[in-house]
């Protein structure tokens, strides 16, 4: 996950297993097709980030070549990615949607890939995600809920039982939800 909650996120869990002695790899949840240089790139924010905490080689964030064309993008990322992920550390977005998976794009959802192209009219740049099919297969999910609005969200998807098409964020309710204090007062 990449966006405001990102930063504390990845501070506490890096520090918190720093003295792991062994190869860590680190995937996104979704990118963006920008340069890595781009203010909107997901891996130039997630690796400023590593770059602050990490000094150790073992530890690995790869990336979605955005240079290449986008089907050789998507598809080398597929390659790289692994049929589950051990951990997913996410957020959700103020109208609901986890990494690029928005709502209403029934598409990603047929999916037999772990990655996918996604492309939203309301958010701007086209994008690679990770699919529903891959969140399926995921150990151990963590999802992070920052403040008043995202907590209303969750308390609206919680009460009304709201499918994953129009909130894709229900795809992780079996994961272990983690909210700030004033996301946490919207629970009801």
């Amino acid at each position: 996950t990449a966006g405001k909650s990102a930063v504390y996120i990845y501070s506490y869990f890096l520090n918190a297993i720093k003295d792991i002695n062994r190869e860590l790899y680190f995937y996104l949840s979704d990118e963006r097709f920008v340069d890595t240089n781009h203010i909107d790139s997901n891996f130039r924010s997630i690796n400023s980030i590593f770059d602050r905490i990490n000094n150790s080689k073992s530890w690995h964030l790869e990336r979605l070549q955005t240079e290449l064309s986008v089907n050789d993008a998507i598809s080398n990322y597929n390659i790289l990615l692994k049929d589950y992920i051990d951990i997913l550390l996410i957020s959700i977005a103020d109208d609901g949607h986890i990494a690029s998976i928005f709502p209403g794009d029934k598409k990603i959802h047929l999916s037999n890939e772990n990655f996918t192209l996604s492309n939203n009219i309301n958010h701007p740049h086209l994008r690679g995600t990770i699919t529903p099919k891959l969140i399926a297969n995921t150990k151990k999910i963590f999802v992070f809920v920052k403040g008043h609005k995202k907590g209303k969200l969750v308390n609206k998807m919680l009460n009304n039982h709201i499918d994953y098409i129009s909130m894709p964020s229900s795809l992780l309710l079996s994961g272990t939800w983690l909210f700030d204090d004033e996301a946490f007062k919207c629970i009801k």
